[in-house]
């Protein structure tokens, strides 16, 4: 299946209009919206973008922890609400790190910013 059904909080229907791909599924009033977008690269584009226009997550794919690889240029310290699986120079460009985590979703609005602003940048969020 290339879709994923994402449960968030915040002003989703106004911030998910002009994502390509993404259907409003249910409204559940106080308790957020659930809609439908194109999983792997899609969404992992599109978390940033929701981020910075207020949106949080409650639950991604039914799953409340996600996977997620950064890149930095070294060491990254790991907000609260992340902890790390792997971290490792890649092969074919040693100044790069790749640090795998796992991340509970209800805090991906607080982790990712934390890192991107560390100047770590978001590889891959694995919604599965």
């Amino acid at each position: 299946m290339l879709d994923i059904h994402v449960w968030a909080k915040g002003p989703v229907s106004e911030v998910t209009r002009n994502e390509p791909d993404t259907l409003l599924e249910r409204d559940l009033g106080a308790d957020g919206t659930v809609f439908v977008t194109r999983r792997y690269q899609v969404f992992t584009d599109m978390i940033p973008r929701l981020i910075g226009k207020g949106i949080s997550f409650v639950e991604i794919g039914g799953n409340d922890e996600i996977m997620v690889t950064m890149l930095s240029d070294g060491e990254i310290k790991v907000p609260e609400g992340a902890r790390t699986l792997f971290s490792y120079p890649l092969p074919a460009e040693p100044s790069t790190r790749r640090t795998g985590l796992t991340v509970a979703v209800r805090k991906l609005h607080i982790v990712l910013p934390a890192l991107m602003t560390a100047g770590a940048r978001l590889e891959h969020v694995y919604d599965y």
